[in-house]
């Protein structure tokens, strides 16, 4: 008989073949739902775009040449250490003074010599109408006891200054300035030839006795709000305004530009850079940029200004001016309304789906399935 063969145990086991099961209609949504915020909220905190800033101007530096010269205040002895001709006047009053003009050029010059009156330019500071302009006020009070000098390299000579005012002059300040200037010809950009006057001279302030009212005020203030889209960004107030000497006496002054939302909290502050000297009816435009700011709604922007007087004596009443506009939080609500939709969205569908309903005769009724062999 031959040898009863065995089968050797093996430990093969059938494959198992499962077919993935489809999500319900519940859980589809819920999937889809979640996925649109998860890329919604990176569309939302990716940053923007930087910025691009303009480069710097190159500095060139003010030209120099072989002619140098100085007009400063003086005694009839010499140049003093005053930086301006500054005096308080009565209408009708004559007094005098002189001024000092030194030749520090290695050659001689011709100068002519005249007054003018002064005014504010756009910018700000301080500055004097060209010989072409007729003065009407300082400019128009000064008589000088030349009209053009000869100096050797390195004279100095003394001009004397005789200032009459008018018996009408009006109370408060008035600004002029005597200048010594050089006249050139140069050749602008479209090749012709145009005057060149180079000039250099020194302020007269008067003030004139009577009734002083120093004062400032807040023109044409506007105020604008660029936001972002991005729930957890600030945004930026830009603002513009004038300031204006409305007063009778020359003022300059600080200012401070602050934002606030509702119930006065503050969202943010700058100090802004002094207010150069305003001559008696001048204006300025001025602008300020605060970044950082929340966007929290109706919110105010308010411009404050301490006017200063050159007189430390005399008190000059702060002046402000405000306005205000919507700083709309439009991220935020759009982060609120998603959230909102998502609970609404999962409420409706976590909710019981409900069975068939009782017999005719009270008994529950009963589901059959069919199932298949």
């Amino acid at each position: 008989m031959g040898a009863r063969g065995t089968r050797a145990p093996t430990s093969h086991q059938p494959m198992r073949h499962t077919t993935p099961r489809p999500l319900s209609p519940r859980r589809a949504g819920t999937a889809a739902l979640l996925g649109l915020l998860a890329v919604l909220s990176l569309l939302l905190v990716a940053p923007g775009a930087a910025h691009a800033q303009d480069a710097p101007a190159p500095d060139t530096g003010a030209a120099s040449g072989p002619q140098t010269w100085t007009l400063k205040p003086a005694t009839p002895e010499g140049p003093d250490s005053r930086a301006h001709l500054v005096h308080d006047v009565t209408p009708g009053q004559t007094i005098t003074d002189t001024v000092a003009v030194t030749n520090f050029s290695a050659r001689p010059l011709q100068l002519s010599v005249y007054a003018s009156d002064a005014f504010t330019p756009q910018g700000g500071g301080f500055d004097l109408l060209t010989s072409d302009k007729t003065p009407v006020d300082v400019g128009a009070w000064i008589q000088l006891g030349a009209s053009s000098i000869d100096l050797a390299a390195g004279q100095t000579a003394l001009i004397p200054v005789t200032l009459t005012v008018p018996g009408n002059a009006t109370p408060g300040d008035h600004a002029g300035g005597i200048v010594a200037a050089v006249s050139t010809t140069a050749t602008d950009a479209n090749g012709q030839q145009v005057a060149v006057e180079n000039r250099v001279g020194t302020r007269v302030y008067l003030r004139v006795d009577g009734p002083l009212n120093p004062r400032l005020d807040v023109i044409d203030l506007t105020s604008s709000y660029e936001g972002t889209f991005n729930p957890l960004g600030k945004g930026s107030v830009d603002t513009t305004f004038t300031v204006v000497n409305s007063g009778n006496v020359r003022l300059s002054g600080t200012q401070t530009v602050t934002v606030t939302g509702p119930f006065g909290v503050e969202l943010g502050t700058v100090q802004l850079d002094d207010l150069p000297e305003l001559l008696p009816g001048a204006a300025l435009e001025q602008q300020a940029l605060l970044d950082g700011i929340w966007p929290a709604g109706r919110i105010t922007t308010t411009v404050d200004i301490q006017p200063i007087d050159a007189d430390p004596a005399i008190e000059v009443d702060p002046v402000s001016g405000s306005t205000s506009q919507w700083a709309m939080p439009w991220g935020q609500l759009a982060v609120l309304v998603l959230v909102v939709a998502a609970v609404a969205y999962r409420r409706r569908r976590s909710r019981p789906i409900a069975g068939p309903g009782p017999t005719a005769d009270g008994q529950p009724r009963v589901q059959s399935a069919a199932r298949s062999a």
